[in-house]
C-alpha cells in the first residue's frame, strides 16, 4: 500500500518567512549557521499574485543604469562569518537505533534558466519510518558532495514527528542555489537523528539502491542569471512620522543573456490592507550591471509597511530570468506613504535617508544556497 500511496506526493510552495519589522541604517543580520538559508514558512508573507490590485495608487518610476559596482569589500567582510560543516568520516548509524529507517528519497530538478542541463532550483523529499505503531520525534541533516568530494552540511531540518510507516510524514526541502555551486554533479546524503539523542539512527545516500541522490546536475544562479545585491534608499518625510514618499532600489544583475532586452517588474504589497500594485520600468539591455529604480509614491498609499518583489523579465524569451523578494531584508516591511498622505508640520523642513544595504537573506553578501520551502507534507 505504501508503494502505491507514495506516487501522490507533490511539490508545493508556501510564503516567505517575514523578516524583522525594524528598519536599521545598515542591515547586517547573519544566519546562525553556515550555509545561510532563506525559508518559506506557512504563516508568513503577503506576497501573492492573487491579491487585489491597488486601483488608486499613482507612482512615478525612473530607471537608471551603470557599470556593475565592485562589492569585493562587502563580500570579504561577510565571507569571514562562513563556517562550513563536514560529516565525520566515522559517522554511521548506531546499533541501538532499532526500528528506524528512511524508506525512500526522491529528487526533482525544477529550474534551469539557461538551458544548459544544470539546475539552480531542485527538491529533495524523504520518508523516514519507525517500525512500531507509535510516533517518534526526529530531525535530519542533509549533506552534499561535489563530484566525490567531502560531505558538506547542506541543511538541518526542524524536529518533526514520524508515525510507524505512515506516508503522510514525508519531509520536503525545496532549494535555490545562489553561489558557490559551480556547474557540476552533486551527490546527497541524509542522516536521521532521534530528537534528544546524539547518535545517527538511519542514513540514506547514493549507495542505497537508488540514483535519486546521485550525480544531480546543479549550478548556482551566478552561473545562470541572478540578482546578487539589493539596497533600498528611503527618503522624503515632510511630516516626520517615519514613513517615506521616495524609494530608490539599487541592485546588481549577473547574466549569461547579455544583449537581450529586458525590463524590471516591481510588485509593491501592502501588509496591512492586503493589496498590491505591479509597476514596470522601461526596457533596457541585459548585461552584468548595477541598476537603479527611483520610485515616488504620489497617491493611494496610506502610511504603513510594504513588501517589494523585483522581477527581471527577458523580453526576448518572455520569461522571468531573475528575481528578488523577501529573502532580502532591504525589500521587507518598508515604511512608505504617498505624497498626499505626507502632511507638513509647523517645524523646519526635514529630509532623512534610510539606507538598507542587503546582499541576501540575513545580510550575507554571498549566499551559498537558499532553501525556499521547508515543510513536512500533510495529506
Amino acid at each position: 500500500m505504501k508503494k502505491l500511496l507514495a506516487i501522490f506526493i507533490f511539490v508545493t510552495a508556501v510564503p516567505y518567512l517575514i523578516a524583522a519589522e525594524k528598519i536599521s541604517l545598515e542591515s547586517d543580520r547573519l544566519a546562525s549557521f553556515s550555509p545561510s538559508i532563506k525559508v518559506k514558512s506557512a504563516s508568513s508573507s503577503n506576497l501573492s499574485k492573487s491579491l487585489p490590485v491597488n486601483q488608486s495608487g499613482s507612482v512615478s518610476i525612473i530607471r537608471r543604469s551603470e557599470l556593475k559596482k565592485d562589492r569585493t569589500e562587502a563580500i570579504a567582510k561577510n565571507q569571514q562569518a562562513k563556517i562550513l560543516k563536514f560529516r565525520p568520516e566515522s559517522a554511521k548509524s548506531t546499533a541501538l537505533a532499532f526500528g528506524f529507517s528512511i524508506y525512500s528519497a526522491n529528487t526533482y530538478l525544477n529550474t534551469d534558466l539557461d538551458g544548459d542541463g544544470y539546475y539552480s532550483k531542485f527538491t529533495i523529499d524523504f520518508d523516514a519510518d519507525f517500525d512500531q505503531v507509535e510516533s517518534r520525534d526526529v530531525y535530519g541533516i542533509i549533506y552534499y558532495s561535489q563530484n566525490g568530494g567531502p560531505w558538506t552540511e547542506f541543511f538541518v531540518t526542524e524536529v518533526y514527528s514520524i508515525f510507524s510507516d505512515n506516508v503522510d510524514d514525508v519531509y520536503s526541502v525545496d532549494s535555490q542555489l545562489f553561489s558557490d555551486f559551480p556547474s557540476d554533479e552533486y551527490d546527497f546524503l541524509i542522516d536521521l537523528y532521534e530528537d534528544g539523542f546524539n547518535d545517527i539512527v538511519a542514513t540514506f545516500g547514493p549507495d542505497d539502491g537508488t540514483n535519486q541522490l546521485f550525480a544531480l546536475p546543479l549550478e548556482d544562479e551566478d552561473h545562470e542569471v541572478a540578482i546578487t545585491y539589493v539596497a533600498s534608499d528611503l527618503s522624503g518625510d515632510a511630516d516626520v512620522d517615519g514613513f517615506y514618499t521616495d524609494l530608490t532600489l539599487e541592485y546588481d544583475i549577473e547574466t549569461q543573456y547579455e544583449g537581450d532586452i529586458a525590463y524590471a517588474e516591481i510588485i509593491v504589497t501592502s501588509r496591512a490592507q492586503g493589496w498590491q500594485q505591479v509597476l514596470s520600468s522601461d526596457n533596457f539591455t541585459l548585461g552584468t550591471q548595477t541598476e537603479f529604480i527611483d520610485l515616488t509614491f504620489n497617491s493611494g498609499y496610506p502610511a504603513g509597511r510594504y513588501d517589494i518583489e523585483l522581477n527581471i523579465i527577458n523580453v526576448t524569451i518572455d520569461q522571468v530570468v531573475a528575481e528578488a523578494g523577501q529573502e532580502y531584508a532591504s525589500l521587507v516591511s518598508l515604511p512608505i506613504e504617498s505624497l498626499n498622505n505626507d502632511n507638513f508640520y509647523d517645524g523646519p523642513p526635514t529630509h532623512v535617508d534610510v539606507v538598507i544595504h542587503d546582499s541576501g537573506s540575513f545580510g550575507w553578501s554571498v549566499i551559498l544556497l537558499g532553501l525556499i520551502a521547508v515543510r513536512k507534507r500533510k495529506k
